[in-house]
């Protein structure tokens, strides 16, 4: 028993050597191609007028906090804080950008000056934590193949919909490694019948972010019900009794986390935003054509986005192993984790088409795909499941891979609609995997390490050259968007307000400048009336639209554009 405990700290000792490496190697690559840019990871829409606000004003009100626990002078704490808006409830504005996230607490750590680095390493982080989450999910459901779960945890970690969204909006990556954890916690349920841990992730999520938490209840959902009905094990009474056992305790992780998710809830429905904002679609049946056309040309191409935040642009060795998993395997000790992923993937490839899901996953508000990370997860489990199959095939089923590959490749030209060079990349990198893969697989010249390590070479490679096509200021010129580095406080400082200084007044006064979405007021300490957050009640939408003043006059149009 002690010695079968050793082997397994060993193993995930190594593990975690392994994969500290090779995420190392990916954020490292993602970090050069912003520093060679001058770019910081804050975005200059939202990342420095809502991201980078909140986070500098969540860090001194936890220093303030610890400060007045420790008996030292500090600041009051506020619930209401006229520096947000008119006067916004704290709790209820700032918990969709990380007011309830634990990662959110190092700010204490940090001086106010160094919270635009704090931002850049809270990315870092949670890049971090979701492909050890991802791994830490394959070893629990018995995946025993370190260098796939590898290859799953790269992919999922630096999917088109990460990076994307993860450095334009970096709290979304809370969502993507609470994931796994609740499946994680899911799985205890269903093996040993416990469901404390169950409880306490559903609790985080919800303190957390109370929006995600939303969509990974969905998620969950299915993969329980998958789980469940999809054996034969078990009368239909006692499957059912389970299922009430885990509605409890899902229940019980609601209360534990109701202080701070019932206000957040309650503000969400009052919001102006809910049924105020793009992303709208002629029918909730059908996207327009040209979706459909971008969802081929896309799947497995650094050209991220498709329409109605649906990205999915997964690395080239997802097309290879989704091949395998569609034409099927034998039935052996893999069959019933292939059943509930085949079965998943078919349930979310139907969410990812059809409007209605979006619209539904969104709150029921307007169509958005930001739950795209879980069909990221699909496809990366998929990848686990069948990459050691793809060491093992015969030369007609690598010319059958080839004659796929090369049709797929002319395929996403043809859909793509316009002479794309991340297209073209994506083509490149899909038949350089596919060579790769046809001669680890030819004369057995190689052992079985070697096919390992190139196997995850070759998934290294085209994920960095996914982040230049996208990135790069001469290919996706994504990198264009976001703010120079070590600019987000100027950003903040650079503007009328500093005529402030000059006056002497301790009572209470508004500063009024021109319509700027800055909430500058959260950063430099004084009453304004320019802001504009996620959550707004309607009514003060509707106070500011119909005194026509220029704060918020603009704020209930949030226009959908294209990333590049």
């Amino acid at each position: 028993m002690l010695q079968r405990t050793n082997e397994k700290r060993s193993f995930v000792k190594k593990y975690l050597s392994y994969y500290t490496i090779a995420f190392l190697i990916l954020y490292g690559a993602m970090y050069v191609i912003f520093k060679a840019s001058g770019k910081s990871f804050l975005w200059d829409c939202d990342g420095t007028t809502q991201h980078y606000p909140a986070l500098y004003y969540m860090g001194d009100y936890f220093k303030n906090a610890v400060k007045g626990m420790l008996g030292m002078e500090a600041a009051p704490i506020n619930m209401v804080d006229f520096r947000l808006g008119q006067g916004m409830d704290v709790l209820t504005t700032l918990n969709y950008y990380g007011f309830g996230d634990p990662l959110n607490l190092l700010s204490v750590f940090v001086s106010q000056e160094n919270i635009e680095g704090l931002y850049t390493f809270l990315i870092a982080l949670r890049l971090y934590l979701t492909g050890a989450a991802f791994s830490y999910y394959c070893f629990k459901i018995g995946r025993k193949e370190g260098w796939a779960v590898l290859l799953g945890a790269m992919t999922y970690t630096f999917s088109g919909m990460t990076l994307f969204a993860g450095v334009r909006h970096p709290f979304f990556l809370n969502a993507y490694w609470y994931l796994p954890l609740l499946l994680v916690a899911a799985e205890r349920m269903l093996q040993k019948r416990k469901y404390g841990c169950f409880t306490g992730m559903v609790a985080l999520s919800l303190i957390s972010n109370f929006y995600f938490a939303y969509m990974n209840t969905a998620m969950v959902g299915i993969y329980l019900l998958l789980r469940i009905f999809g054996t034969k094990e078990g009368k239909l009474g006692e499957k059912l009794l389970l299922i009430g056992k885990m509605i409890l305790a899902y229940l019980w992780g609601v209360l534990l986390s109701a202080v701070v998710f019932l206000p957040v809830v309650y503000a969400f429905l009052q919001n102006a935003r809910t049924e105020a904002v793009g992303g709208y679609t002629d029918s909730l049946l059908f996207y327009d054509l040209s979706y459909y056309r971008r969802f081929i040309a896309n799947y497995f191409t650094p050209r991220l986005w498709i329409g109605s935040w649906s990205i999915i642009s997964m690395a080239s060795i997802g097309l290879l192993a989704l091949v395998m998993f569609v034409k099927g395997q034998k039935e052996n000790e893999d069959a019933a984790i292939i059943r509930t992923l085949r079965r998943a993937y078919l349930v979310l490839v139907v969410f990812v088409l059809v409007p209605f899901f979006g619209k539904f996953l969104n709150g029921n508000g307007y169509v958005c795909n930001r739950w795209m990370y879980a069909f990221a997860m699909v496809n990366a489990m998929i990848v686990v499941v069948m990459a050691p199959r793809l060491l093992k095939l015969t030369r007609e089923e690598v010319s059958s891979l080839w004659n796929i590959t090369l049709g797929y490749s002319l395929l996403a030209v043809l859909c793509s609609g316009t002479v794309s060079i991340q297209v073209w990349i994506g083509v490149g990198c899909l038949c350089a995997t596919m060579a790769v893969v046809d001669l680890l697989n030819k004369n057995g010249r190689y052992d079985r390490k070697s096919r390992e390590w190139a196997m995850n070479g070759i998934t290294i490679a085209t994920i960095i050259t996914y982040m230049v096509a996208v990135y790069a200021p001469f290919v996706g010129r994504y990198v264009n968007s976001f703010c120079g580095t070590g600019r987000a406080y100027q950003y903040q400082k650079n503007s009328s307000v500093q005529a402030m200084s000059e006056i002497e007044d301790d009572s209470f006064y508004r500063v009024e400048q021109n319509w700027l979405m800055s909430n500058q007021a959260a950063v430099l300490n004084y009453y304004g009336n320019t802001f504009y957050w996620s959550i707004i009640p309607e009514t003060v939408t509707k106070y500011y639209d119909e005194l026509a003043l220029s704060a918020v006059r603009l704020s209930a149009i949030v226009r959908m554009q294209e990333p590049y």
